[in-house]
């Protein structure tokens, strides 16, 4: 834990360096008052500190909503440092509009083949994202070296799945952890992920990479 501790403080000390004008004191402010007998509390707490999630207008984080795919495509890009400077939205999905909020994380993600659209080329920013769909655009966006494995990550993943090789690379370096127990046999791929659920992937991805 305490080497997950400094890395964390690495990560906050490189951003308060990076960007001077934002006062110290914001780190400390008080966390969100929904999440405290949340598993996922120390992570979430954690991208909140990096500016990575936020909260809804209530000051609350909703840790068992499910999350849609503008919220995440905003959360990764965040988390992997993409630069959204110079995204072209002419180029982006043909359902997103130039000023809605997600639109520079959401085309940014398809300009970098981590994020694909629907056959008809919408994003549908509204839909929710499940789990198979998340191990497979995390594991994009850090470039994970994997393999198509030759034996089933957890009971209900077909190895020859589209994201079986992300998901045993996951299972085997540690990112599922705290996600998924280590005597659970199943990963529910098809299942909608929750907010707090994401925040403790995102967090795993960053302190493990």
């Amino acid at each position: 834990k305490n080497r997950i501790e400094h890395k964390i403080a690495a990560v906050i000390a490189i951003i308060l360096l990076t960007f001077p004008y934002i006062p110290v004191a914001e780190a400390a402010t008080a966390s969100f008052p929904d999440i405290a007998n949340s598993q996922y509390k120390e992570s979430i707490e954690s991208m909140r500190e990096l500016d990575i999630i936020k909260g809804y207008s209530d000051g609350t984080f909703k840790p068992k909503n499910r999350l849609t795919r503008a919220e995440f495509a905003t959360i990764l890009v965040k988390a992997a440092n993409l630069d959204t400077s110079n995204v072209k939205a002419e180029s982006c999905f043909s359902d997103i509009k130039k000023d809605a909020w997600y639109q520079p994380f959401a085309c940014k993600l398809k300009e970098e083949n981590i994020l694909k659209g629907y056959p008809d080329g919408t994003f549908k920013a509204g839909n929710k994202l499940k789990r198979s769909e998340i191990i497979q655009m995390i594991c994009a966006s850090q470039n994970w070296e994997t393999v198509q494995p030759s034996e089933r990550p957890f009971s209900d993943t077909p190895s020859s799945s589209y994201y079986s090789g992300c998901l045993a690379f996951a299972k085997e370096n540690g990112y599922l952890d705290n996600f998924i127990g280590e005597s659970d046999t199943r990963f529910l791929p098809g299942k909608e992920i929750l907010r707090g659920e994401a925040s403790q992937l995102i967090f795993n991805s960053i302190v493990k990479t």
